[in-house]
C-alpha cells in the first residue's frame, strides 16, 4: 500500500502525468495516489475558494483542509461512488444488449473494461487520438466529424 509522504511530491501530484517514450508498464499506485491527491486539492480549493480561517471554523471545519487530502489509495472494497458518463444513445443500447447476453449489467461491463485498461501500459496521446477518431468515423460518420472540428 502506497502512503503519501509530504516530501517529495508523488508523481502526478503537482501536475499532469506525462508518459515518457516507450513506457511499457501500467499506471503505478504511486502515480494514482499523486493524481488523486492533486485532484482532491483542486476540488477543495474550488469549494472553499476565498474562505478565511474564521469562516471555516464557523462552518465546523478546520482552518487547514490538508487532512481532507488522502494519504493512501482507497481500498479495492471501498464503497463505489456514482459518476456521470456521457455516451451516444446507440452505444449505450448496444452495451446494454451486450450485458444482457453476458448475464450482467452495464455497470459491471464498464467496471471490468476500466480494470482491464489499468492493467495495460498507457497508449501514447497520438495513438489514442487516432483510435478515437477512427471509432468516431465508423460510428458518427465523416460529416459529423467535420461539423465538430471546424
Amino acid at each position: 500500500m502506497i502512503v503519501a509522504a509530504p516530501q517529495p511530491a508523488l508523481p502526478g501530484e503537482e501536475g499532469p502525468l506525462v508518459a515518457g517514450p516507450g513506457r511499457a508498464h501500467a499506471v503505478t499506485e504511486e502515480e494514482a495516489l499523486g493524481v488523486l491527491r492533486r485532484r482532491r486539492r483542486h476540488d477543495l480549493a474550488e469549494r472553499y475558494d476565498g474562505a478565511d480561517r474564521e469562516s471555516l471554523a464557523a462552518a465546523g471545519l478546520p482552518a487547514d483542509l490538508e487532512h481532507e487530502v488522502p494519504a493512501e489509495l482507497p481500498k479495492w472494497n471501498s464503497r463505489k461512488r456514482p459518476f456521470t458518463l456521457r455516451l451516444p444513445e446507440r452505444l449505450r443500447a448496444l452495451a446494454d444488449a451486450h450485458a444482457e447476453l453476458e448475464g450482467t449489467t452495464f455497470n459491471a461491463l464498464v467496471e471490468l473494461a476500466l480494470f482491464e485498461l489499468i492493467e495495460q501500459a498507457p497508449r501514447t496521446p497520438e495513438e489514442l487520438r487516432e483510435r478515437y477518431l477512427r471509432m468516431a468515423m465508423e460510428t458518427a460518420g465523416v460529416e459529423k466529424l467535420r461539423e465538430q472540428y471546424k
